[in-house]
């Protein structure tokens, strides 16, 4: 008499892991879905006044670890090549919250936002 071990086993699908993995492929499709509207609101041109280089970056101004309510929000996102992305986390520049009309404010030495065009 052996032991049978299908009674031993763990059923595959249990709901701890349907659950996270629904979750994870829900937060996936609001990215995705959030990312392609910043993209046709703000074009793919970096969005600091005077920059010609391409946005490769979709910055978060407010981030995501500090407002939950704000991780999948288009208006909380700014275009910016791959330059103007490191100086704002380096905190050379500031880009601020949208004003009500939809503008950025951005802030920073002028020697980093002074371009040649």
């Amino acid at each position: 008499m052996g032991i049978d071990y299908s009674l031993l086993a763990i059923p595959k699908g249990s709901t701890g892991v349907e659950d996270r993995r629904g979750r994870r492929l829900n937060n996936e499709a609001l990215e995705k879905a959030c990312r392609e509207e910043v993209w046709r609101r703000y074009g793919r041109k970096c969005a600091v006044p005077g920059c010609r280089e391409r946005a490769v970056h979709q910055h978060h101004i407010v981030y995501r670890s500090k407002s939950k309510r704000l991780k999948y929000a288009p208006e909380n996102r700014a275009p910016l090549c791959k330059t103007h992305h490191d100086l704002e986390h380096a905190g050379k520049i500031t880009i601020l919250p949208r004003t009500a009309e939809g503008e950025l404010v951005i802030h920073g030495d002028r020697h980093y936002l002074e371009f040649k065009l």
